[in-house]
Formats: C-alpha cells, sequence, structure tokens
C-alpha cells in the first residue's frame, strides 16, 4: 500500500493535463497569501483587478486554497509551488489509502489487490479532460480532486461503518469527513449528501433499527445545507432556458465525464452489472445502492431541469460525482478472486489479469 501510494505520488508529480479552471483555482491560493490587504475570498483576483466578484459565491465555502495559501505564508514557499508539488504529491499518495479503508469492507479478502487495480483503472483511462482519471491524478492537487478521491470513498466507508455498529466516534468521523470534504469542494454542499446515504443504506439492516441508523447518520450532512444558507449564496439560475430534450444537459454532462465511445459502454456495463459479480456481503450491497440512489436523486433525467436551476447551475457534468464508476468497474474486475469454490484461486488471478488487460 505505501509503494501505491508513492507511485501515485511521483505519478501526479511527472503527468500533467491543463485545464481551464487551472488558473482560477491557483489564483485563489495566490491571492490568500499575496494580497494580505483584501479580505479571503472577497473578490476574483485574476484579472488584477480587485473589484470583480467570484464566479460562483459558493467557492467561499471552500478553505482548501486558503490552507495553501498559508502554508505558502508561513514556509516562504510559492503558492504555485506548494499547489503544483506539495499538494499534488500529498493528494495522489492519500488516493489509494483513502479507498484501502473502502475497499477493506467490500472486498476484504482482496482489497489489497483491489486498490492496485482502482489505480490502474484510473491511470489508464485518459479520454476526457473532466474525466475521472483526470481529476484522480492529473488534478489532483485541486480540491475538487482530493474530495472526489480522498474524501468521498472514507464517506463511503465510515457511513458503512456508522449503519452496521453506531457509535459516537464513528458519527464524529463520518461528520469530520464531511466538513473537511466541503473545505476541498463547495460542491459537497450536495454530492456528500447523495454519498452518504448511499453508504448507510448499503450498510444498514432492513430493519427499524436500520432506519434509525440512517436517518441519525444523515444529521451530519446538514453542516454542509447550513453552510449554504448562512452564506446566502445565489446561483443566478432563475429564469434559466430549458433544455430542448427530456435530460439533455444530464446527457451531455456524462459525455463531459466518460466520452461518447468503448468508455461509456464499459462504465454503464459496470454500473449496471457489478452488483451480480459480487458475492454476498458488503460489495455486492454497496454495488446496487450506490447506483441506485445516484441514478434516483442526481442522476434522474426528469429531475434534470430542476436541478440545473438550483442546485448545479452550468456544473451539470458533476452530477456524475455521485456515481462512483471507478470504484464499481474495480468491484467488477476483481470479481473472479471471489468467484468461490467454483473458480480455483489461480484461475481466478488468470481471469483477473486477463480483464485489467482488456480494460487497458
Amino acid at each position: 500500500l505505501l509503494g501505491t501510494g508513492l507511485g501515485c505520488a511521483l505519478y501526479a508529480l511527472c503527468a500533467h493535463r491543463p485545464d481551464a479552471s487551472d488558473a482560477l483555482f491557483a489564483n485563489l491560493a495566490v491571492a490568500a497569501e499575496g494580497r494580505m490587504d483584501l479580505a479571503l475570498l472577497a473578490s476574483d483576483t485574476l484579472h488584477g483587478r480587485d473589484d470583480l466578484p467570484l464566479p460562483d459565491s459558493l467557492y467561499r465555502l471552500q478553505s482548501y486554497e486558503l490552507l495553501i495559501g498559508a502554508v505558502a505564508w508561513v514556509t516562504r514557499i510559492p503558492p504555485l509551488h506548494v499547489l503544483h508539488l506539495v499538494a499534488a504529491a500529498v493528494g495522489a499518495f492519500l488516493v489509494p489509502l483513502a479507498h484501502a479503508e473502502l475497499f477493506r469492507r467490500l472486498t476484504p479478502r482482496h482489497w489489497g489487490v483491489s486498490v492496485v487495480v482502482l489505480v490502474l483503472v484510473l491511470v489508464c483511462v485518459g479520454d476526457t479532460g473532466r474525466g475521472y482519471a483526470n481529476l484522480a491524478f492529473l488534478r489532483i492537487w485541486q480540491g475538487g480532486g482530493v474530495f472526489l478521491f480522498v474524501f468521498v470513498p472514507l464517506l463511503y466507508s465510515y457511513a458503512m461503518a456508522y449503519s452496521q455498529t453506531p457509535s459516537g466516534r464513528r458519527l464524529a468521523l463520518l461528520a469530520a469527513a464531511q466538513v473537511a470534504a466541503l473545505g476541498c469542494s463547495a460542491h459537497a454542499v450536495w454530492v456528500a449528501p447523495v454519498v452518504v446515504l448511499s453508504g448507510l443504506l448499503a450498510g444498514a439492516p432492513f430493519s427499524r433499527a436500520g432506519a434509525i441508523r440512517v436517518t441519525r447518520g444523515l444529521a451530519p450532512s446538514l453542516y454542509g445545507v447550513c453552510a449554504a444558507i448562512a452564506l446566502g449564496a445565489s446561483l443566478g439560475l432563475e429564469g434559466a432556458p430549458r433544455a430542448v430534450e427530456l435530460g439533455a444537459r444530464l446527457q451531455a454532462g456524462i459525455a463531459q465525464v466518460l466520452g461518447d465511445g468503448a468508455l461509456s459502454v464499459v462504465c454503464l456495463a459496470a454500473v449496471l452489472g457489478a452488483w451480480t459479480c459480487c458475492p454476498p456481503g458488503q460489495g455486492r450491497r454497496f454495488a446496487v445502492f450506490a447506483p441506485l440512489v445516484a441514478l434516483l436523486i442526481s442522476l434522474d433525467p426528469w429531475l434534470d431541469d430542476w436541478l440545473y436551476r438550483n442546485v448545479t447551475g452550468q456544473s451539470t457534468w458533476r452530477l456524475l460525482w455521485t456515481l462512483p464508476i471507478p470504484i464499481l468497474a474495480t468491484l467488477v474486475v476483481v470479481s473472479p478472486l471471489q468467484a468461490g469454490p467454483w473458480l480455483p484461486p489461480r484461475a481466478g488471478v488468470a481471469v483477473t489479469a486477463a480483464l485489467c488487460a482488456v480494460f487497458v
């Protein structure tokens, strides 16, 4: 696990893919360290002016860029160096560690192999600029990448742990992870509750006690809602034009993340069929509830227009953040290792290796 984390950190330091939002998020950190005369996150200083508002007022909920600026101010290291060297390496190193926490629950006997397969899935996919892989390693220095590939798997794991065996400590871990997640990305306001609900349902028993656990486990999600209300954020989406066709924006967002080639077909198959590949247990329940909750809440085409107006705005493609496609694809690839007595261990290893080769 340590070697995988170090390899991911090295890969993040070597690989690069420009993105249109790089300058915006980098400037938030640069301004936090270099413009002490301005209030934090008070304006957009990207163009050398102090009177321009932030592109989205929700960004004021983020503290990740302020942390980078604070580290730069204390260490006297330029903020861009902190972002592209320190933050990138640390963030990429934490990706396999966070997923190891989750796979210890989903594939307990083969969690190490699952982590390696997940990294392989992420490294070998580079079809779209807004795809999962580019957020995982090439843009891991951004808060959105840290949120999606460090805190989202932790939220799944902590939610399942609490719903299985509730305790004050586990609820505190779940709450702390959501606070930190919102600090990394303002979009955690609506992504985190969907993720937590999926994890709670995947771990809770089908009983009255399970329903109570799910309700209590959702309580920390009110933090993000209250933060957005306290900010008084207005996304300015009223009066936005309706899509020409039902779910047109959602379809465009899926194309931005998955493309329109073979990758989209593979991802769809993983989303719909991962549960059939998993043995009974936490892995199968996760493969059922994670896609189900996402498809009913955030990826429902009938809610496309409402979500655009009231939740996502131009960031419709971020709705895919609620669907753990890389994790589901990993469950499919490692399923031969969990096939049971009808497939010998050596044969399971061979089939898993073959699936990895086919995916690559």
